[in-house]
């Protein structure tokens, strides 16, 4: 039988004693390796490692269908989803898919009507900033986009597209 290592706080269970102590350190909130570049710190040395290499510019990670490349291949597997349309991030409350967590976290802060951003000019919310910051246009002076048949001002070009 082999020997097993339990995490005393939550339980959970290792093959080897020095997983479990690096894991101890999600519960302390311990970041005991530092970047010498910069003032990033970490649980894990491969961390570190994988960290280092913004620093040294290096992009080993190409993708094969563009000119992009990554320091780390989760990037690229992540970047690859762009070319390939992969949605593998479900919403298990409504089921729509998004290709990066980010995403899916986003859509969760919507879904539960959290939107912290307001318009200051008509205190519209959003979940967004980057949905205020569009926003925003339609509250400045470049609706510059006329539309060739009517002559109206647009601040978007899809709102311009609707209408020719």
């Amino acid at each position: 039988m082999e020997k097993s290592y339990q995490c005393p706080t939550c339980d959970r269970v290792f093959a080897r004693k020095d997983s479990v102590t690096s894991h101890l350190l999600i519960h302390t909130g311990e970041k005991p390796f530092k970047c010498a570049v910069c003032e990033a710190a970490f649980r894990c040395t491969s961390n570190l490692r994988r960290h280092l290499l913004i620093h040294s510019g290096s992009k080993p990670h190409q993708c094969n269908l563009c000119s992009r490349a990554f320091a780390e291949k989760s990037n690229l597997t992540k970047h690859i989803r762009i070319h390939s349309g992969e949605r593998p991030i479900e919403c298990t409350e409504c089921g729509q898919k998004f290709s990066r967590h980010f995403a899916l976290t986003q859509h969760i802060a919507c879904y539960n009507g959290d939107q912290p951003y307001r318009c200051p000019h008509c205190d519209k919310l959003f979940a967004r900033k980057e949905r205020l910051n569009t926003h925003l246009i339609v509250h400045s002076e470049l609706t510059s986009l006329q539309c060739p048949l009517c002559k109206k001002l647009f601040a978007h070009q899809k709102n311009l597209s609707r209408v020719t």
